[in-house]
């Protein structure tokens, strides 16, 4: 084995997973997908212990796989359910106004937004084996006022 200076390493803190449940996340990124008719919304968790998690890892390890995604559609079919998407906006942050909103996607980012996070279960593969195996992820589940998610008025599915 090398010889290594123990004295000068700092021991591993025991890396805490993100739990189902509620946070108050900012936008990171939004990408419009026309063909499909969604906005394809990047987020970060901002406040609380879990705070930029997601920029913290890309940062260490390059990987976007800390941030969450969300899919607004905003096909005519569901363009009620983006106002109410564009309603958390307005009521988490002051600055935001939905029915002014100029439908430029860039708007969007740094704004805050209360998320719930619900896990999912879904078919992978082991590592090892290369056999199917049940794993579960987190996805949001929805985005609402921020200050709900602060109050803890929220259910997790």
């Amino acid at each position: 084995m090398q010889a290594t200076n123990w004295n000068e390493i700092e021991e591993a803190q025991v890396f805490e997973r993100v739990q189902a449940g509620g946070y108050v996340c900012h936008i990171v990124d939004v990408k419009d997908v026309p063909e499909k008719q969604y906005l394809l919304v990047t987020l970060d968790i901002a406040e609380g212990k879990f705070a930029n998690r997601g920029a913290e890892l890309e940062e260490r390890t390059g990987n976007t796989w800390g941030y969450y995604t969300a899919y607004r559609s905003y096909k005519e079919s569901a363009r009620s359910f983006f106002k109410s998407f564009l309603i958390a906006l307005e009521k988490s942050n002051k600055r935001f106004n939905a029915n002014r909103f100029s439908n430029n996607e860039k708007e969007l980012i740094d704004l805050l937004v209360g998320v719930v996070l619900g896990e999912e279960e879904y078919v992978g593969q082991d590592r090892e084996t290369k056999a199917p195996k049940r794993k579960t992820r987190l996805r949001v589940a929805s985005t609402m006022d921020a200050n709900l998610i602060r109050a803890g008025k929220f259910k997790v599915p």
